[in-house]
């Protein structure tokens, strides 16, 4: 069996030799806590949807059955088990942070893989999870020593403990595994009211662990029963003699274990990325606050007030029309509609696509990039991408060549009088159009107003180009709000550059 102090030494294994929030963490902690808290097999944690992890009124339980993504192993597997042990701090982070994750990849209300992977447009199981078991077997062996341990082994401490205290048995080993839980508490929570120990009492270790009868327990999980019968049945006389070919325990070495320097904590937060900030915003967009959402994927404080910052001024000076209706509202009047406005299948693409880049290749120079302060300036009350400087003019390209849009799916406009930013908006390879010479609906178009000066202009005046989007049926951004939401997100992350 593995002990819960072992377990937790994986568990912090775990955080410090993956990166900090890293998809890998995540589904190794997430995996080990299911088979070691709730004594799952592993096709049954790695398959599990979101519907199938529940919490009501303080109540966890997990359900396994049969679905899509696997089988299982024969029908008494069908079953629902409750969290029958208290969870550590940390267990209560990693699984905030496992379902936050789904959260964000997935569409909303959708029963999606709980380890999820966003793949062409959908929420499907990741393709990680095959390799999970390997992976927690040598984290399992390295902590407690032993070459012969198996992910398996923790659904038989599951099962050791669950017996410890249903069981009459005493022994130490058991007061060893049931020390720090609630007796009382655990029973009537399997059992009911009436649970003193009975038949019924193998049968619903049975029906916890997914076998069909008591005696599959009993004969290959309860390690407990030899322990229990040397305790009952102790050799005293100095007549005995040792069995030939027989292993005494008590011969054995003690492995010895470097673990101080594995477990050494870090406060560090992993360097910002484009993903988990886009994942941020989309948990802001299903109604979580910045602060939380920020937190749970592991963004520093002042980033998070910077996303919070730049959003709430873009979004408060926005128009949006309702949805299926004709009125229209003002942005200022409902905080984050701009980022409802997103579309799950927006979500999944952007943050699908951002996972496929490697913008540490592209060595961003912050100095290149408007300032925070400047970001809100190049979106206007329609949407439209404003630029007056060469550096609005550089994040903007910036943020088209990244996400792949091609020059078909906008407009690129200015007025006659501002032909030096219509130069540098050219230089980019953009078909630059007078505003006076695009028309829509017979009326002269007008381009949102950019607030930001050109220092070295006579009159002192705001010029300005501007990007329009058009509603497109193909690519990775397809509307005004996916332009504005990338190029914000990536407007942001260049900075934070700055204190990387």
């Amino acid at each position: 069996c593995i002990s819960e102090k072992d377990y937790l030494a994986a568990q912090r294994l775990i955080a410090k030799q993956f990166p900090q929030g890293g998809d890998e963490a995540l589904f190794l902690g997430f995996v080990l806590l299911l088979t070691f808290r709730f004594g799952l097999r592993f096709s049954e944690a790695t398959g599990l949807r979101r519907n199938d992890w529940c919490h009501y009124q303080g109540e966890r339980w997990v359900l396994v059955h049969n679905n899509y993504l696997r089988k299982l192993k024969r029908p008494s597997s069908r079953r629902a088990i409750p969290l029958l042990f208290s969870l550590t701090d940390e267990e209560h982070r990693l699984v905030e942070a496992v379902l936050a994750r789904r959260e964000a990849l997935s569409p909303a209300g959708e029963n999606t893989p709980i380890l999820c992977d966003a793949s062409g447009g959908n929420a499907v199981l990741t393709s990680k999870a095959a390799t999970l078991s390997k992976t927690l077997i040598e984290i399992l062996r390295s902590v407690t020593g032993n070459p012969q341990l198996r992910l398996h082994h923790c659904r038989h401490s599951f099962y050791n403990v669950v017996a410890s205290i249903l069981l009459p048995i005493d022994s130490p080993v058991a007061d060893a595994l049931r020390t720090g839980i609630e007796a009382t508490a655990l029973k009537r929570q399997v059992l009911g009211d009436q649970h003193k120990t009975s038949r019924r009492t193998g049968m619903a270790l049975a029906r916890l662990m997914g076998h069909h009868r008591p005696n599959t327990g009993l004969l290959s999980y309860n390690h407990l029963l030899s322990d229990w019968a040397d305790t009952l049945t102790p050799v005293l006389s100095e007549r005995s003699h040792p069995l030939k070919g027989v292993h005494d325990t008590k011969s054995f070495e003690i492995a010895s274990i470097a673990t101080e320097s594995l477990y050494q904590e870090t406060l560090e937060l992993p360097p910002p990325d484009l993903v988990r900030i886009l994942r941020t915003l989309r948990l802001v967009s299903c109604g979580k606050p910045f602060a939380l959402a920020g937190q749970i994927n592991l963004l520093p404080p002042m980033l998070i007030a910077d996303l919070e910052t730049t959003f709430n001024a873009c979004n408060a000076k926005m128009r949006f029309k309702v949805r299926r209706g004709l009125a229209w509202f003002k942005g200022e009047e409902y905080p984050n509609a701009l980022l409802h406005y997103v579309t799950d299948a927006a979500w999944l693409r952007m943050l699908e696509h951002a996972s496929s880049l490697d913008l540490s290749a592209l060595e961003i120079n912050p100095q290149n990039y408007p300032p925070l302060i400047e970001l809100p300036a190049m979106t206007g009350m329609n949407r439209h991408i404003l630029m007056s400087h060469q550096r609005h003019v550089d994040l903007v390209a910036l943020v088209l060549r990244l996400f792949d849009v091609p020059t078909s799916a906008f407009e690129a406009l200015y007025a006659r009088q501002d032909a030096d930013i219509a130069a540098l908006m050219g230089k980019k390879g953009w078909l630059v159009i007078p505003l006076e010479e695009r028309a829509s609906k017979g009326s002269t178009f007008q381009l949102d107003m950019m607030t930001i000066v050109v220092e070295q202009k006579d009159d002192d005046r705001p010029q300005r180009g501007g990007i329009v989007m058009q509603r497109n049926d193909e690519g990775i951004l397809r509307t005004s709000f996916d332009l504005t939401v990338a190029l914000l997100a990536l407007g942001v992350f260049v900075q934070s550059l700055r204190n990387a």
